[in-house]
């Protein structure tokens, strides 16, 4: 049992899920070696074919914690400390101190990456405030009055933000696999087999905490309803719905579709490497029963051309929406979802 590292990060997805089947000869093939993992057989796959999920996101309001506080309450902390005059300084403590206890508890390696992460946030949030609550608020009759003004203002500056900086698109392209522990424990995973985004953040989160999933900026467009278009040099791969299935009204649909066993495969643990052979376990948890996510079974018209993997080298495909199989097509859109740090898997 694979214990779960802390959250880095919350956001809501609008998500076009395709699974493809390709042959599994070839699935295997892409997988790096001495890793020990297998392609098990799952249900509904027809023999000698296993699924490649090809995920199409849009991210809303990302959001990114640190030692279980998230920006929202960094800014207004050290807003708090910026307002009441101490500026710069005091966020730059607020950020060390909130890094020193997620180091602290979530061990040496992830510290490594936490501590200098806070302080740097907390060092701006701090000097920005500083200066903003200086300018802006000097006729504040009380330091405190000041701090919680400053911490108000340090709030909306950060909730803004999410919308724009927490907001783009990423296409994850992934493999359901079982991988054996030493002590022979047999556990499922998705692998990330490579991932596209247009977003400077997420490429910077990826250099800095190092999931693992070799994440490549990408020119990603959608230039109608129901379409994404991802370029990544020679790498492309088009999206596109065909027919939307009619919103399911009949409870026995309503019930296949919220015990679908694709949710199940979607849930579980990430794997990614990092040299030399460094393998990465992290959690994406998905509330597929969070009230207001839609789900809507769509067909849906792929065309992939990827040097690096075989099975989606000059691909033309339609996929069926789900409810005809367990790996059929669906848009999801409003789904929460919580990212957690990843963490090495010492076997």
């Amino acid at each position: 049992m694979i214990s779960q590292p802390p959250t880095y990060s919350t956001a809501s997805l609008d998500s076009l899920v395709c699974p493809v089947m390709v042959d599994s000869k070839t699935i295997q093939a892409c997988l790096p070696e001495n890793c020990g993992l297998t392609l098990p057989r799952l249900p509904d796959t027809p023999q000698d074919l296993h699924p490649i999920i090809i995920e199409g996101w849009r991210v809303h309001d990302g959001l990114i914690e640190v030692g279980g506080v998230n920006a929202h309450r960094m800014w207004e902390l050290a807003g708090n400390a910026a307002g009441m005059g101490i500026g710069g300084t005091a966020g730059a403590a607020v950020g060390a101190g909130l890094g020193g206890v997620a180091g602290a508890a979530n061990g040496a390696g992830l510290g490594m990456v936490f501590g200098p992460l806070g302080l740097l946030w907390g060092a701006a949030a701090g000097a920005t405030l500083g200066a903003a609550a200086g300018a802006a608020m000097i006729g504040a009759s009380t330091a405190l009055n000041f701090g919680r003004l400053a911490g108000l203002a340090g709030r909306n500056i950060s909730e803004n933000n999410s919308r724009t900086i927490g907001t783009y698109d990423e296409i994850i392209v992934s493999v359901p696999c079982s991988r054996a522990g030493r002590d022979g424990e047999v556990a499922d995973f998705n692998w990330i087999l490579a991932a596209f985004t247009d977003s400077t953040a997420s490429i910077l989160g990826e250099r800095v905490v190092g999931w693992g999933f070799n994440k490549t900026r990408a020119s990603i467009s959608r230039p109608s309803q129901g379409q994404v278009n991802v370029t990544a040099g020679t790498d492309f791969i088009s999206l596109e719905t065909q027919d939307r299935m009619p919103r399911p009204q009949k409870t026995e649909t309503r019930r296949r579709l919220s015990h679908s066993y694709l949710w199940e495969v979607l849930s579980r643990p990430l794997l990614g490497i990092l040299p030399p052979g460094r393998v990465r376990v992290s959690f994406l948890e998905r509330s597929f029963e969070s009230h207001g996510v839609q789900k809507l079974p769509v067909s849906v018209r792929l065309t992939a051309n990827m040097a690096s993997l075989p099975g989606l080298q000059n691909l033309a495909v339609a996929i069926e929406a789900l409810g005809k199989s367990s790996f059929g097509a669906v848009a999801l859109t409003g789904l929460p979802v919580t990212l957690s740090y990843p963490r090495d898997i010492h076997d």
